[in-house]
């Protein structure tokens, strides 16, 4: 007769409302602990609904062990031993409850443990994905990250085919990045983090299949990825490039140019204004804009090639042939503002020139007008930061 209490007695006798605070922050906890795995381990989007989905099973059971446990037939049947007790797990009692056919007795200690086993089963079965599957996830080839950065661009190492075209490998993800940086609200994803992405997913295979190069995309932050390669056609260049959406692996987009590889410049504008219209679809004054993307780095392809090459070397923390090459490219162009900015890093690194990076920065000031925006910015907030003014935090905080 003692269980016989109404239904609200019988939900306060159960601590319910206490039992179900405890497994909310036992959950968020939970939560925290494979997000943080997740971006560790880079492990795939569906661990995300699975961890919810056990949680929402975890919180019948616990519901389901509060009730039982509150009744008084359960304290009777724990004190006459025919039953495990609260907080015990007795696991051949177990074993023989399920072989009779029986789910077994509900206790706080089988339950916390059969939470803890189901979430360790789930985060080891993601970490064996990403083992035997390289990460690739099960609704696109790189979810990694392409929630991160709605509007980022990961312009990939280009393929090339021709004599004099290998500097354009790694140099046209420095290239589109800064021509492309800024347009309609994108951002581009910086080619040192493309790259070392790119050395992970990818290492030294020089055409990897599309799922390999979008991992790499994916894992860098980026919402899209650029795709591209540039080949020689007799006496021409011809420049192929693919945008693909990171989050589902589609093609929203293809542009190409050709013309003279002494023209290099004008044809990477053209590409620019392509990959714009395709990504803005409109025709108006943001891609317009792109036009006059030029003017952030040369109208001499001798001193681009140079600037490139000193890009690769100073990722590679070669500063010192890093500075040669950029002094060689503000030797034929004085007003290559990215070249001088660059050149001003490498002898901050410690690579040896004739100028001090005090006096790249200057030089670079003089025709900041040609650097983009965010170019801008970085180089302010670093000539504050060299002479110690606190203004080159607000300028980056800004």
């Amino acid at each position: 007769m003692s269980d016989q209490i109404s239904l609200f007695e019988r939900l306060k006798r159960a601590r319910i409302v206490q039992v179900l605070l405890v497994y909310v922050g036992a959950s968020w906890a939970a939560l925290q602990l494979v997000g943080t795995l997740k971006e560790l381990l880079t492990l795939p989007d569906w661990i995300g609904p699975v961890t919810m989905v056990l949680l929402g099973v975890g919180l019948l059971v616990v519901s389901a062990t509060a009730w039982v446990q509150s009744l008084d037939s359960t304290t009777k049947a724990e004190e006459a031993g025919e039953i495990p007790t609260d907080w015990e797990v007795d696991a051949a009692d177990v074993v023989a409850s399920l072989k009779a056919g029986r789910l077994p007795h509900l206790t706080w200690g089988r339950a916390i443990l059969g939470g803890v086993v189901a979430l360790s089963l789930a985060i080891g079965a993601a970490g064996a994905y990403v083992v035997l599957t390289g990460g690739q996830g099960l609704i696109g080839p790189a979810e990694a990250g392409a929630d991160v950065a709605a509007e980022g661009i990961a312009v990939l190492p280009f393929n090339t085919s021709g004599e004099g075209l290998s500097v354009y490998r790694e140099g046209m993800v420095d290239l589109l990045s800064a021509n492309f940086d800024g347009i309609g609200g994108f951002r581009t994803i910086d080619s040192r983090t493309v790259l070392a992405r790119w050395d992970e997913e990818v290492g030294d295979a020089t055409r990897p299949d599309l799922d390999a190069a979008l991992r790499a995309a994916g894992r860098t932050g980026a919402r899209y990825a650029i795709l591209g390669s540039i080949v020689s056609a007799g006496p021409q260049v011809r420049i192929d490039v693919d945008i693909y959406d990171v989050a589902d692996g589609s093609n929203v987009g293809s542009a190409r140019v050709e013309g003279s590889p002494d023209d290099i410049l004008s044809l990477v504008d053209g590409l620019s204004v392509g990959i714009a219209r395709e990504l803005l679809g409109s025709t108006g004054e943001q891609v317009a804009m792109a036009r006059r993307l030029a003017s952030i780095t040369t109208n001499s392809v001798s001193a681009l090639k140079d600037y490139l090459e000193g890009e690769r070397l100073q990722r590679l923390g070669d500063f010192d042939a890093a500075a040669e090459a950029l002094e060689r490219a503000v030797a034929v162009d004085s007003t290559f503002a990215l070249a001088w900015t660059r050149l001003a890093s490498a002898v901050g690194w410690g690579g040896a020139s004739d100028y001090t990076a005090e006096g790249a920065r200057e030089q670079a000031r003089i025709f900041a007008e040609r650097l983009s925006p965010r170019e801008a910015t970085l180089l302010e907030a670093r000539t504050h930061y060299a002479v110690g003014e606190a203004e080159a935090i607000a300028l980056l905080v800004d």
